[in-house]
């Protein structure tokens, strides 16, 4: 699983349009939030076919990009289209696509946050489960660095991290260097 990890953190890194957001896009029930909701729209009128929608092929480019994140194999990509559109020669509205990318992304914060489970030692993370999680993937955190990472997000004196705190942080962590990453 770890190497799943290193895989998404590598692309969440190096895609200038990653599927791994500063602060998670999808509510634990899987909906879209509001800033979710904004980057999917974005993301969908960047890559429609034509004011119709989303041909097939453009719908798979995307989600096959980043295949190594959300895990979906080619024969999901395509039920997924063909099961909103009903055949491969339709174009998908930005509201099925929507629909469809809150699953995607949802999966994704499902893999996050296993991660995370898997890094808790005692079912507890402390600075040097957080230090050793990143270490994992080349992200070298030394200690006053994490310090001032959990000040800025859990506040001071803390001795466990929320995998809220966990994810506030990766987030910064990947889009601290890449301003075009950042939400408003």
């Amino acid at each position: 699983m770890n190497f799943y990890f290193f895989i998404v953190m590598y692309l969440a890194i190096n895609f200038s349009n990653g599927l791994i957001y500063d602060t998670p896009i999808t509510n634990k029930d899987g909906q879209l939030t509001y800033n979710g909701n904004l980057c999917m729209t974005k993301l969908f009128h960047d890559i429609r076919e034509n004011d119709i929608g989303m041909n097939y092929a453009k719908f798979c480019t995307v989600l096959k990009k980043y295949q190594k994140i959300h895990c979906l194999n080619d024969t999901k990509i395509h039920l997924f289209f063909v099961g909103i559109v009903g055949n491969t020669d339709g174009y998908m509205t930005e509201v099925q696509f929507l629909s469809i990318m809150a699953i995607v992304l949802h999966r994704v914060e499902i893999f996050i946050e296993r991660f995370y489970n898997s890094c808790l030692k005692n079912n507890v993370m402390t600075k040097i489960e957080l230090i050793d999680a990143f270490k994992q993937y080349k992200i070298n955190l030394n200690d006053s660095t994490v310090t001032e990472l959990m000040n800025q997000f859990a506040g001071t004196n803390v001795e466990n991290i929320s995998y809220t705190v966990f994810r506030d942080i990766l987030g910064y962590l990947l889009h601290k260097n890449n301003p075009t990453k950042r939400q408003s």
